[in-house]
């Protein structure tokens, strides 16, 4: 059975960090889940391809450290629908790992 979570108004599945991913676009959150049930985002990024992104992301280490136990995924076609998904969760959630945006706030 699948699980999804919800981040805001979007809706994205619950998957292991081993994948196996899809060569489609889309946007993805390595989050945690807390001791009370809850998700926290640790990086929110959004890619052309899921499967060439995901497969050995340079941060998956570092949320990892952070607790990081799911990858969250959003598949989406739009280019410009994924870009303001992913710039809307970052400035909502502000995710320790997503230090490049933080200049923005």
């Amino acid at each position: 059975m699948e699980a999804y979570a919800s981040w805001r108004n979007y809706k994205f599945k619950v998957c292991r960090p081993d994948g196996p991913w899809r060569d489609v676009r889309g946007v993805y959150i390595f989050a945690k889940l807390t001791i009370d049930g809850h998700w926290t985002p640790l990086y929110i990024g959004e890619t052309v391809s899921l499967a060439d992104r995901l497969s050995g992301h340079e941060r998956w280490a570092e949320a990892e450290d952070l607790g990081a136990t799911y990858i969250h995924v959003r598949e989406d076609r739009s280019y410009m629908r994924c870009c303001r998904v992913e710039e809307e969760l970052i400035r909502y959630y502000h995710p320790p790992l997503n230090d490049h945006h933080k200049r923005g706030r």
